[in-house]
């Protein structure tokens, strides 16, 4: 017979502790670097996406550090640079990132 679950079980989407549960453990790093995608529609840090929605749409940007987490630990806003002539840094929300396959100019 299996021992009961408890608090300070490991689950499968994570693990538990003093701090509760990491459900996207797997997929995103302590520092908030995802570099592990959920699914194809998950950009990563560090690498080219498209912005799918909202004021940047159609901007190609690399996605940068993470700026606020869900519930889960997964990111809601992002830093992301430019990939145009203004090469900037703007706030996105990464649900309205996806993967791009380059950054060109």
């Amino acid at each position: 017979m299996p021992a009961p679950r408890t608090a300070e079980t490991a689950t499968q989407a994570g693990s538990t502790g003093e701090g509760g549960a990491l459900p996207s453990a797997r997929y995103v790093a302590p520092d908030g670097t995802v570099n592990i995608p959920r699914d194809d529609q998950d950009a990563l840090t560090g690498r080219f996406a498209k912005v799918i929605a909202g004021e940047h749409e159609g901007t190609i940007v690399v996605v940068g550090p993470t700026i606020t987490r869900d519930k889960d630990g997964f990111p809601k806003t992002v830093t992301a640079r430019t990939r145009d002539s203004r090469d900037e840094d703007i706030v996105v929300d990464y649900v309205d990132l996806r993967p791009a396959e380059s950054g060109g100019r």
